[in-house]
């Protein structure tokens, strides 16, 4: 199986994966949604930092004549993770201890697969397997431990 497809296939899993969390979080925010000063601050941290990377990165691929279907697959993902992040900011019907851990795993993930993502195609990331294993498995930790804390 040629690299490119094995790329795809593994970008595949974990989307199914990250939409997984989305069908889990939804059910946490209930209307009306309330938006103070810190969700705000939060939300715009967590759209720039998508938004600056998508920018940077869709830049890089395109002028290395990259496969659109890249592209348009890394876009997906990448916007689906920052709607994990967004649902994980909006959740209010949660205690206070799950909110900040999930919100906090959201948002390491949207570093470790911005590393990654920088790591593959833009520059070398000197210890690129500490730093995106580490934000990865914190990721996942937070959010585990957010989840089983949601009824508390």
């Amino acid at each position: 199986m040629p690299y490119f497809d094995i790329f795809m296939a593994g970008l595949g899993a974990f989307l199914i994966g990250h939409i997984f969390y989305l069908i889990a979080f939804i059910p946490d925010i209930k209307k009306p949604l309330k938006f103070d000063k810190q969700k705000i601050i939060r939300g715009s941290f967590g759209f720039l930092l998508y938004a600056s990377l998508m920018i940077f990165l869709l830049q890089k691929l395109i002028s290395t004549h990259q496969s659109p279907m890249l592209m348009v697959a890394i876009s997906i993902y990448a916007t689906v993770l920052f709607l994990v992040f967004l649902v994980a900011l909006l959740r209010n019907k949660v205690s206070t201890s799950s909110y900040n851990y999930i919100l906090m795993g959201a948002a390491l993930f949207l570093i470790s697969d911005g590393l990654i993502a920088i790591n593959k195609f833009v520059v070398d990331i000197p210890f690129s397997c500490l730093s995106v294993m580490g934000t990865y498995t914190s990721a996942q930790a937070f959010l585990m431990y957010g989840a089983l804390v949601r009824g508390e």
